[in-house]
């Protein structure tokens, strides 16, 4: 008896054989590769694709976040597999939910195409190289990181690190603020505690105008916080 190669199921195949009353053959869930950048429409954020069947198609771009003026806009690059909705198991009524990671990516997932490797358990976000990762707030909405118990915020670059405020921009510590590096010891001056400081150290007038040096006991206002190198 000779044995039969294996073929892929025909799925067209088992839906015209099982239509009948009662049976419902419509995909709900389908994949699919992406083959435009996400764009902005009238209807909100689409993606065009071409499904697993060779179709193509149309959707609309889901988040995790969003509103009327704000949300997680997604970019997904062309030739991105995705996973879609379709709406009422319809072709033409889909929706993105996420995307999928493909052995070609899974570098920036810090792994590598090794099969079984397991992923550590940091939680990384990798932005696509040349992009740029904003996070923005609308009317009076702050920005927090907190690090709670033990936890260190840390933020480093290869090239330079710019903080601006149009107000004011504030550095505090209950403990030290160290500037030059995690070991600095010279203390800074107050300037204002200082300029009083010096003109009362350095002030030594009589009717006549000074006589001889002037000699102080004063210690000089240093920050006790505050330290360079």
């Amino acid at each position: 008896m000779r044995a039969r190669s294996p073929r892929t199921p025909d799925m067209n195949a088992f839906r015209a054989a099982l239509r009948g009353p009662g049976i419902d053959t419509r995909d709900w869930i389908v994949y699919g590769t992406t083959t435009s950048p996400v764009r902005a429409t009238s209807a909100g954020l689409v993606v065009d694709v071409e499904l697993e069947d060779g179709l193509f198609e149309t959707a609309r771009v889901g988040s995790l976040y969003g509103g009327a003026g704000f949300g997680l806009a997604p970019r997904i690059p062309q030739g991105t597999e995705v996973k879609l909705s379709a709406v009422g198991g319809s072709s033409a009524q889909l929706v993105v939910d996420c995307v999928l990671w493909n052995g070609d990516e899974l570098q920036a997932a810090g792994a590598s195409a090794e099969d079984g490797q397991s992923l550590s358990n940091d939680l990384v976000l990798w932005v696509q190289e040349g992009a740029k990762l904003e996070l923005r707030t609308s009317g009076a909405g702050d920005i927090n990181i907190t690090a709670a118990g033990t936890g260190n915020v840390n933020v480093s670059s290869e090239k330079t690190i710019t903080i601006t405020g149009a107000e004011k921009v504030v550095v505090a510590s209950d403990a030290e603020v160290l500037l030059g590096s995690d070991s600095a010891t010279e203390a800074f001056l107050k300037g204002d505690a200082f300029k009083t400081w010096l003109s009362a150290t350095f002030s030594c007038s009589t009717p006549l105008g000074p006589s001889g040096p002037c000699t102080t006991s004063a210690s000089v206002p240093l920050s006790t916080k505050v330290k360079g190198e």
